[in-house]
């Protein structure tokens, strides 16, 4: 940077300020006093150390363009105007935070859904086993297997008007009952507990389901959000360094000035004694 530059520059001068006067490039006929000799030589530095805070101030105006240009791009791509860069860091660590709580919450969500899935097909098997043992309900079973072949072929029947759909309605009552009594014993061997711990565990899953999902929505739209705010993130920590490089420019410009006044007053000095009034 330009910066660099200009403090290697600033460094010279003052090392030359306090060292011995350059030979001329041409010597005059006529003979110069000591005090003339040391005039010219403060009067260039002097002009040196300006020149040198005109390209500081000049520093300054670009890096002051800058943080406005920064600024504005900042705001449009936040949609707040005057949004300061600690602001901005703030929005996206706040942000990520909780992207993180979500993950953790969907990685704790996930184990739990699998756990309970475990739990269902564990307790489902054994529950099977045992009405499958049951003598009951083993012979509920053969009646409702009965009752719904009966049923197919008095539909057949029907379509050919050999019954009448009275018959057919009979019959399905009669499969209804069936399947019920089925379902009654096998709620009686399984047991009240383990059908309501099935059941709750059903609805524990569906809300498990319910949640994940408006997790996710929430995931992408942190996700989209911390997208969107990357550029002006950039910017954020581009406008710090401009403002320090602004508070660098200052201190420069002031220990240059500090110095070229010094030289001013050696100037005034010298004139004075000896009655210059260039």
């Amino acid at each position: 940077m330009r910066i660099v530059q200009i403090v290697t520059s600033i460094v010279a001068l003052l090392l030359l300020a306090g060292g011995a006067a350059p030979e001329p490039a041409s010597r005059s006929t006529a003979p110069q006093s000591p005090d003339d000799a040391g005039l010219n030589v403060l009067l260039q530095r002097s002009s040196d150390l300006q020149n040198l805070i005109d390209r500081y101030r000049e520093e300054q105006a670009n890096f002051r363009g800058r943080q406005s240009s920064l600024r504005e791009q900042i705001g449009i791509v936040t949609g707040q105007p005057g949004v300061t860069p600690e602001l901005v860091r703030q929005d996206v660590g706040r942000l990520i935070e909780q992207q993180e709580q979500l993950e953790l919450e969907g990685a704790g969500a996930k184990g739990r859904r699998q756990g309970l899935e475990k739990a269902i097909a564990l307790l489902s098997h054994r529950l099977e086993d045992r009405v499958k043992s049951d003598a009951v309900a083993v012979e509920l079973q053969k009646a409702v297997d009965a009752r719904e072949q009966q049923v197919r072929l008095l539909e057949e029947r029907y379509k050919v008007g050999a019954v009448t759909q009275s018959d057919v309605l009979t019959a399905e009552a009669a499969l209804a009952q069936a399947k019920a009594d089925l379902v009654a014993a096998r709620q009686r061997v399984a047991g009240a507990g383990s059908v309501e711990a099935l059941d709750a565990w059903d609805r524990e899953l569906l809300r498990l389901s319910v949640d994940d999902q408006e997790r996710q929505a929430r995931l992408q739209y942190i996700t989209e959000r911390l997208k969107k705010l990357a550029p002006a993130l950039a910017d954020a920590v581009e406008l710090d360094r401009t403002s320090e490089r602004l508070v660098q420019a200052d201190r420069l410009i002031h220990d240059a000035e500090n110095e070229r006044d010094k030289l001013e007053f050696q100037i005034q000095s010298i004139k004075a004694r000896t009655g210059t009034k260039q």
